[in-house]
């Protein structure tokens, strides 16, 4: 039989090892998160969007041209925010001209 300092010690390392898993588990939500839009590979100068658009993007600025499937053109603040937007087919680096 365990006294009750046997098993408050066993209490103890059960929510380390919680705490532990918790850590672990925050640090690879952040680390696997999908601020940073991967988009496919480029085509010509292009690059296409994929067919899962984004929903959340960063608000960093590094402007893009996106291209809309009606062929108009159209500066984007950045790559995820051109793909978040459905009517744009592919963008290209920097902005429209």
């Amino acid at each position: 039989m365990l006294n009750q300092n046997g098993c408050a010690n066993r209490f103890e390392k059960i929510v380390w090892i919680l705490i532990g898993l918790f850590c672990l588990l925050a640090i690879g939500c952040v680390s696997g998160s999908n601020s940073t839009y991967r988009p496919s590979e480029p085509t010509d100068s292009f690059i296409r969007c994929e067919e899962i658009r984004p929903e959340i993007c960063t608000q960093e600025y590094v402007p893009v041209c996106g291209e809309l499937a009606d062929g108009s053109q159209k500066t984007y603040s950045n790559a995820c925010s051109a793909c978040s937007d459905m009517n744009v087919v592919k963008y290209q680096l920097d902005s429209c001209p």
